[in-house]
């Protein structure tokens, strides 16, 4: 039995170590293997962007390429700019443009009695009448290009071309009124400023001159 054990052992180690290098080998075959399926599978993650990036460009340019034929399609068909159209935004902008202009007018009747009565009481309106006169200036002005895109009959245009330019001198010369029109509001709202600040001169003045006469009366 002993010299049983003592055979057997040596076969046993063998056993043993074979099995070991057996399990080491297939771990490391193991590692290679999910090695090899993380480098696949990474490869397959790049293929998959690169193809979903192509793709969305080509639906992009496809998008594109639709929406320009689209637009294309409606000038040959419609036009870009339909005379009825183009009529319509000419008539709101002159009823906008008229309308700005004659409440301006109407502020600059009011300014010029205040600056009436603070003349008769005295004060100083130099600054005052300047400031006014600019805005009568870019009032007239903005009178002028009201006038001049009036005048433009679109609805007399014999084509879609034809309408464009003139809808282009309408804007042209819309664009132009209504900066006039905001230099013309930005000038009178600085002279009624002023007017203010004269009138309050004129009151202090006036306060004064009642305490001077109030204060002979009673010495006399």
């Amino acid at each position: 039995m002993v010299l049983s054990l003592v055979v057997a052992l040596p076969v046993f180690a063998e056993d043993i170590g074979v099995t070991s290098v057996k399990t080491e080998s297939a771990r490391e075959q193991a590692k290679q293997e999910m090695e090899r399926t993380r480098e696949q599978a990474k490869t397959e993650a790049e293929n998959i962007r690169e193809k979903a990036k192509t793709e969305i460009e080509r639906v992009r340019e496809q998008a594109k390429t639709n929406l320009e034929y689209t637009r294309e399609k409606l000038k040959d068909s419609r036009g870009e700019i339909k005379k009825e159209i183009a009529s319509k935004r000419v008539n709101q902008t002159l009823k906008v443009y008229t309308e700005a202009a004659d409440r301006l007018d109407k502020i600059v009747v009011r300014i010029e009695a205040r600056i009436a009565k603070i003349k008769a009481a005295g004060g100083d309106t130099t600054a005052i009448q300047t400031s006014l006169d600019l805005g009568k200036t870019k009032l007239a002005e903005a009178r002028a290009g009201i006038a001049a895109f009036a005048a433009v009959d679109v609805s007399s245009a014999t084509s879609t071309s034809t309408a464009q330019t003139l809808f282009n001198t309408v804007k042209t010369a819309a664009a132009k009124a209504k900066e006039a029109l905001k230099t013309a509001h930005a000038s009178l709202v600085k002279t009624i400023t002023l007017i203010q600040g004269a009138e309050k001169i004129v009151k202090e003045n006036e306060d004064n001159d009642d305490d001077k006469n109030a204060s002979t009366t009673n010495n006399n």
